[in-house]
């Protein structure tokens, strides 16, 4: 009704309103973004959730500019450069773009790459992004995750169990918070600890991070790797899942108010034309 009233009467002054309204209904987002230093585990992490491997893996630093994986129904690239030239290659491919080692410093300059995968894990509009390792000897790839972080809806920050809490780690959260994203700390590669030291690793961050940072945050163990591997599917399920659906409800409550609000501003408009034309 808004979309022939707007259109009827010549409101363009509510056409990009109305565009955008739609675009939220059409295509709901969550960006969940997972962040770390080099090594950490964020690709592997990733590629666990999805049930596939999507994303480059390796011990150099990987990931030169944020990947995006959102729901599609074919497997596709889709990667822009800084040009805005827009290229459309295989999945394989993504590892051309992606590593330091076969784009170093970015030198393609690459400014997105999107992947599209058919993951039930992503079919209500959940989007993972994948950033570039922070203390690596990849500044550009740095910067370009700092230049990233007030995009996404949540963060969630991968802490290694093999390497302690460091500056960048608590300067990561802190760069969350103070852009009013929530975050969530991930304790990876658990399996390596016995559970009782996965507990006190976990208490030692919480501890940290509220003694350097003000903040009260959960940590997670996480694994991908044998027996231990249940500990990164009951995080999915138990803590990151609920986030989404309770965003998704956000979201819908938050159309449905602007679309109330569009609708009054439509009738005072029209309000206003009937007293100017007296018709």
């Amino acid at each position: 009704m808004l979309d022939r009233v707007i259109a009827d009467i010549e409101l363009a002054e509510f056409r990009g309103t109305l565009v955008n309204l739609v675009d939220r209904l059409e295509a709901p987002r969550f960006e969940a973004a997972v962040f770390g230093r080099v090594s950490s585990g964020k690709s592997s992490l990733l590629n666990h959730i999805l049930g596939t491997e999507v994303l480059p893996v390796g011990v150099n630093p990987i990931t030169a500019v944020p990947t995006r994986i959102a729901f599609g129904t074919d497997a596709a690239l889709t990667v822009t450069l800084a040009d805005r030239q827009v290229k459309r290659a295989a999945l394989e491919e993504l590892v051309e773009y992606a590593s330091e080692e076969r784009n170093p410093g970015n030198t393609l300059s690459v400014v997105r790459l999107a992947v599209a995968l058919p993951s039930a894990r992503l079919s209500e509009g959940l989007v993972l992004v994948d950033t570039p390792g922070l203390g690596s000897l990849a500044a550009a790839g740095a910067e370009e995750t700092l230049s990233y972080l007030p995009q996404c809806d949540l963060g969630i920050v991968l802490i290694s169990a093999v390497n302690a809490l460091n500056e960048e780690d608590l300067s990561t959260i802190l760069a969350l918070s103070q852009a009013g994203i929530p975050v969530m700390v991930l304790l990876s590669k658990s399996d390596l600890l016995s559970s009782t030291d996965r507990g006190k690793a976990s208490a030692y961050i919480r501890k940290e991070v509220q003694s350097n940072l003000g903040l009260v945050v959960d940590v997670h163990p996480v694994s991908i790797v044998g027996r231990d591997e249940n500990l990164l599917g009951t995080w999915f399920q138990g803590e990151l899942a609920p986030v989404f659906e309770r965003h998704r409800e956000l979201a819908r409550q938050s159309v449905r108010r602007r679309t109330g609000a569009l609708r009054e501003s439509v009738i005072r408009a029209l309000r206003a034309k009937l007293g100017r034309n007296g018709a």
